[in-house]
């Protein structure tokens, strides 16, 4: 959804109009647009800057602050975003381009949440049941706790593995939480060893971002022990995990 459906303001005149009121009455001023999570595009940057350049110049005061928000994006199955330093060089780009008059001493800030934080969770979960041999695994979570991305209406797809060998060829899974409530339900598809079986483990990476913060204690469900482990990468992201990254700020 837009932003402006909550907050902030609608069209050029209007957004001007709020930041001369502002500058009256503010030590620190700023402007602030946000692209949207897991933004894959960084043309969206460019097309916000020149927008935001618009405004500054129609209001003609000067700023101390340029925050470009959030959307960094990390690697999931379905969604292999830009290079970070691509997201950095088209920002640094579009901040020189602003009117300098009015933006010459101001600062950039952004607002990195997923992208910082995603890789730092994974989630194991355990299948309680498997009825005889359909393809739905019953698991101890659910879109109620930490499965509240992976289920309706966003879908995630995270990468994931059973955690055990098998040599057993692969099939497509469905995930159904604990609750009674039909929307408890992940249709994935959710491709595993064939022979995946009651008591298995099944664990899911990238999971550091809104999914711990989202779940609930819906019906006691909510049994979940945190534990620190080594971080070893399942899917990795440019300009985030490759060692060899060096991101420069002028």
């Amino acid at each position: 959804y837009a932003s402006t459906s909550k907050f902030g303001v609608k069209g050029l005149e209007e957004a001007a109009n709020l930041l001369k009121l502002a500058r009256n009455r503010a030590q620190n001023l700023g402007i602030w647009f946000h692209v949207g999570t897991q933004c894959v595009d960084v043309n969206c940057y460019a097309k916000a800057l020149i927008y935001t350049g618009k405004v500054i110049a129609y209001a003609c005061v000067p700023l101390e602050v340029i925050d470009v928000g959030g959307g960094f994006p990390v690697s999931y199955p379905d969604s292999i975003p830009p290079h970070l330093s691509s997201y950095m060089d088209i920002i640094q780009k579009g901040c020189k381009n602003l009117p300098l008059e009015f933006v010459s001493k101001a600062r950039v800030w952004c607002e990195p949440g997923r992208a910082l934080v995603a890789t730092a969770c994974s989630l194991i979960i355990r299948v309680e049941s498997r009825r005889g041999t359909t393809n739905i695994l019953y698991v101890n979570d659910g879109v109620y706790g930490n499965l509240h991305e992976a289920g309706p209406p966003r879908r995630w797809k995270f990468p994931f593995r059973l955690l055990r060998h098998s040599v057993a060829e692969l099939a497509s899974f469905a995930l159904s939480g604990p609750t009674s409530d039909e929307a408890d339900y992940i249709s994935g598809p959710f491709v595993l060893p064939s022979d995946v079986s009651t008591g298995d483990y099944i664990e899911l990476r990238q999971f550091g971002a809104y999914n711990t913060e989202l779940r609930t204690s819906f019906s006691g469900f909510d049994q979940t022990v945190v534990t620190e482990a080594e971080k070893v990468l399942m899917l990795m992201t440019p300009g985030l995990d490759d060692e060899e990254t060096e991101l420069t700020t002028n």
